[in-house]
This record gives C-alpha cells, structure tokens and sequence, in this order.
C-alpha cells in the first residue's frame, strides 16, 4: 500500500476526526474510518489502526468497538466533559449577563469541540429569564487589580454616566444584600 502525502500526522487525524464524527448514537466502521482518513490524505492498513486505538487510549480517548450483524462499529466512548454536562455549561453562558452575545457565541462554538459535531448542533439553544438583559460591553474583561486579589471586572469607561448606570443596573441582582443587625441597632439607639 502507498504512503499518504500526510502520513506523519495519521494518529492526529484520526484521533480527531473519531472525536468529531462519532459519539455513543453515531459510531463508524473500519471502511468508513479508512475513506475518512483518505480525504486527509492518509492511507492506513487495519492492524495500525487497532495500534492506535490502543494509544489513543493513553491519551484519555476511549474507543468502543460494538458487533452490529456482520458490521464491527467503533466510536468514541468517554469524554472529557459528558453532554450533559456541556449543556449545562453553555446554559450558564448563555444565562449570564456580563457575557455579551457575541462573547457567549463564541464561547459556545468552543465548547463544541468537547463533543461530537452531531451533539454540538444541539447546544445552540436559547436560555430565556425575565428581566435578564445581556451585557453590551464586548470588551468586558476580568483582571487583576493588584496581586494577590481577586478577578474583577475592568471598567475602562468611567467618566460615562450611562455606562456606568447600565453597569450597575447590569449586576444590581448579583450584588449582596445589606443585612440589619438588630442587637447592633439597640445598641445605637441606647448610646444616643
């Protein structure tokens, strides 16, 4: 069998495209894999590819091999982050109102790449909570102010007054609430 152009970069393309193209309800059997892998330009013979199935698994990339019939169909198993999990996480962006849209877009394709292309066109999904108003600062950012402090969100544009009246009216449901101390109050109002 000839050598493919991109030879070198076989155990790349494979492990990539098993984690792209299969998931537990989308698996690929050993003709399918080998047309996959020859579009990279990549010939493969069987044996190197059950040898590398065996590596991927070092790298935390787990391969089922299932026995449907006649066919032999393998996918990849485990993850990373589980779906559910992933969902759970792009609700979180998306219900967040100091990420913007196209930040939350953004982050959302990223998190695409944990699972399967056939679980990620799922996650696109609308999270809706009343009187939720996203972010329109694309350039909100967390730093740190000085070492040894927390994250904070950088405000570059404090000399506007609406700005900064959107901001807080922004974050106003996410700031702690003043609790009253009712022995201190006594306290005071004997002093006095």
């Amino acid at each position: 069998m000839s050598r493919g152009t991109n030879q070198k970069f076989k155990f790349t393309y494979l492990m990539k495209m098993m984690q792209e193209k299969t998931d537990d309800d989308h698996a690929l059997t050993m003709p399918q894999i080998m047309e996959e892998l020859e579009k990279y330009g990549v010939t493969a013979e069987r044996k190197s590819i059950y040898a590398d199935f065996a590596d991927m698994e070092k790298f935390g990339v787990e391969i089922i091999k299932e026995q449907i019939g006649r066919e032999t169909y393998y996918h990849v198993g485990t993850r990373a982050f589980e779906l559910a999990e992933v969902k759970l996480l792009v609700d979180a962006i998306q219900s967040s109102k100091f990420i913007t849209q196209t930040k939350s877009r953004d982050l959302i394709t990223k998190m695409k790449s944990f699972v399967s292309q056939y679980q990620g066109s799922t996650l696109q999904r609308q999270v809706i909570i009343d009187d939720r108003v996203k972010s329109m600062n694309e350039n909100a950012t967390y730093e740190l102010p000085y070492e040894g402090a927390k994250e904070m969100l950088l405000v570059e544009d404090v000399d506007s007054k609406e700005y900064l009246a959107g901001l807080f009216n922004a974050m106003y449901d996410e700031l702690p609430v003043h609790r009253r101390n009712p022995a201190k109050e006594s306290r005071t109002r004997m002093i006095t």
